[in-house]
């Protein structure tokens, strides 16, 4: 969503090794993307192997969080942290300059994303759902 949910999960997988599952290598499975996403975190959550589970999504719903905490609930025990991104110019529990940032960012890198186009004519529409 051009925040940088995906930098930060590849820097971290290079630093920490363990596994990266990202939502938008599931959009290809169409209507079963989300069932697809939630088994393979399952899968990589219960494989006493993997040091480190990254789960990149956007979770700005409960349901959301709520579905990824349980499908690693079937995994092995661990900590679950959640990270919020905000922007230090916005005031709490607003999301404005942040949406603007990440539909730039977005806008600027045109095609060069599985999901989210800078083309895209309902794009603020989309950030705005998520803010």
């Amino acid at each position: 969503m051009g925040s940088g949910k995906s930098t930060l999960c590849r820097m971290l997988r290079h630093l920490l090794g363990g596994v990266w599952v990202n939502q938008d290598e599931f959009a290809h499975h169409k209507k079963r993307a989300k069932q697809a996403f939630l088994d393979e975190i399952k899968k990589q959550a219960g494989d006493k192997t993997v040091p480190v589970l990254l789960v990149d999504k956007i979770n700005t719903m409960r349901q959301h969080r709520m579905d990824i905490l349980d499908s690693m609930g079937a995994g092995t025990t661990g900590d679950v942290v959640f990270v919020q991104y905000v922007h230090p110019q916005d005031a709490p529990g607003s999301w404005n300059r942040a949406a603007d940032l990440c539909e730039a960012r977005i806008r600027a890198r045109g095609h060069g994303h599985r999901t989210l186009m800078g083309d895209d004519p309902k794009l603020r529409a989309i950030l705005r759902m998520t803010a």
